[in-house]
């Protein structure tokens, strides 16, 4: 009786677990997601052997053309160092960031892209044109 008790512990702990990282997930996407229908928000995940000026300067740079611009509008774009742990959710670990950077974008409903390559902005952009 009281291994069977332990072992329905076990898996009920392990359920709880799972069903919260599933809600924690769930509540990180409402706060990454764009909120304004038509736009899109996005995020760079950098690490201290980037050079965030560098990064910066290289993203607004694909994000300024007409190219981008004619078909992904951005309401948000924010750099989030993989090493803060004042954030609210440990985004790296929820999205298996592992390099830097890692650009994660968002519609309103869901990530659209995550990516290591600045310049697949481009793909997306001609891939929204076509829809």
């Amino acid at each position: 009786m009281r291994k069977a008790l332990i072992i329905f512990l076990l898996v009920f702990t392990a359920v709880m677990t799972a069903s919260c990282s599933a809600d924690n997930k769930e509540a990180a996407m409402n706060e990454l997601r764009s909120q304004q229908q038509g736009t899109y928000s996005g995020y760079v995940f950098w690490n201290v052997d980037s050079d965030l000026n560098t990064l910066n300067k290289q993203l607004l740079g694909i994000v300024n053309t007409d190219e981008v611009m004619s078909s992904l509008r951005f309401s948000k774009l924010n750099f989030i160092s993989m090493g803060d742990t004042s954030q609210k959710y440990n985004y790296v670990k929820m999205f298996d960031i592992d390099k830097s950077p890692t650009l994660l974008i968002f519609d309103t409903e869901k990530m659209i892209l995550k990516t290591n390559n600045f310049e697949d902005i481009y793909t997306l952009a001609n891939k929204l044109k076509q829809k």
